[in-house]
């Protein structure tokens, strides 16, 4: 065999899990927490599946989910109905299992799962200064929706406002902002769903 390094970096997590949970055809990463934090960590990939670039998408636990220390987290079809589910063990030795119960559609003909949160690209991209970002929320279940724009470091730097139903593009201004790419996540229900990367050039 003859390995070759791609990726590294440090986590200071314990178990971890790779599944596409945006469906974007690369793998994402869900990691289970050390010491003190109480959750599951998901790191979104935005690079690609050669080069991969983790993005922290979840700034408390995945899914709203207290799982208490020590946990491995597996993402699989435990109860083969097509959607992932999610069981991991706790600390006190115990097994929990949350099952899918499909926030997602399922194309009849090929029978893949269908995200019920589409962000397109933002166009035009790059942009000098403005640009649109367009999506679609076809699940109408949530109180909350919103469009996030985070710099390189993880910060928040714009936000759209609680999205009307009736809305499907926003207008970012860059104005105020340097040369750089930024990254521009949906978040519904104070979920972050899908995220992109765009790049403003002045």
């Amino acid at each position: 065999y003859n390995y070759e390094l791609i990726y590294k970096e440090r986590f200071w997590f314990g178990g971890i899990d790779f599944f596409d949970e945006d469906h974007d055809g690369d793998l994402d990463m869900l990691l289970g927490g050390l010491y003190d934090f109480n959750g599951l960590q998901l790191y979104r990939n935005i690079g690609t599946i050669d080069t991969p670039a983790w993005h922290e998408e979840e700034f408390e636990s995945y899914l709203a989910i207290g799982t208490g220390k020590y946990k491995d987290p597996v993402i699989v079809d435990y109860d083969s109905d097509g959607d992932k589910d999610l069981i991991f063990g706790t600390e006190d030795g115990g097994l929990c299992y949350y099952r899918n119960d499909g926030m997602n559609d399922i194309d009849e003909q090929s029978g893949l799962v269908i995200s019920n949160y589409v962000l397109n690209q933002n166009y035009p991209n790059p942009f000098n200064p403005t640009t649109n970002i367009s999506y679609n929320i076809k699940n109408e279940r949530y109180n909350f929706a919103e469009i996030v724009v985070y710099n390189v470091i993880g910060e928040k730097i714009w936000s759209s406002g609680n999205l009307k139903s009736s809305q499907f593009s926003v207008l970012f201004d860059g104005s105020k902002f340097n040369t750089g790419v930024y990254y521009y996540t949906l978040v519904v229900d104070r979920k972050n769903k899908v995220t992109k990367p765009m790049i403003l050039i002045k």
